[in-house]
């Protein structure tokens, strides 16, 4: 796992992600810990996110990205969506925290 911090013109930190490879498998990757500033939300920074973090799983050499989303986190879907991201269903409920939450699929 390795992490990365995003940071844009807004000068600070705008996020940080982590991107992990799936085992036994090096061009499959499973981006996790997304997380945008809670100040910095509400204003497009969402897409250029996005953008960030499958251009350096692309350059890393993975070819499918992975991602779980919880279910009531609508603006998220809403950018998966948007960029082409397949949800896998049916979706599956935490133990842990009762959350449902989707696999979703990006090559």
């Amino acid at each position: 796992m390795t992490r990365y911090t995003y940071v844009d013109s807004y000068g600070g930190n705008v996020g940080f992600f982590s991107i992990s490879p799936v085992p036994g498998n090096a061009e499959v990757c499973v981006i996790h810990d997304v997380c945008l500033n809670k100040n910095l939300r509400g204003r497009g920074l969402a897409a250029k996110f996005m953008r960030h973090r499958l251009h350096l799983a692309k350059t890393l050499g993975y070819k499918m990205i992975l991602a779980t989303v919880v279910e009531t986190n609508l603006p998220q879907i809403k950018t998966m969506e948007k960029f082409g991201w397949t949800k896998v269903d049916p979706s599956i409920e935490s133990e842990r925290t009762g959350n449902r939450f989707n696999l979703w699929v990006y090559d």
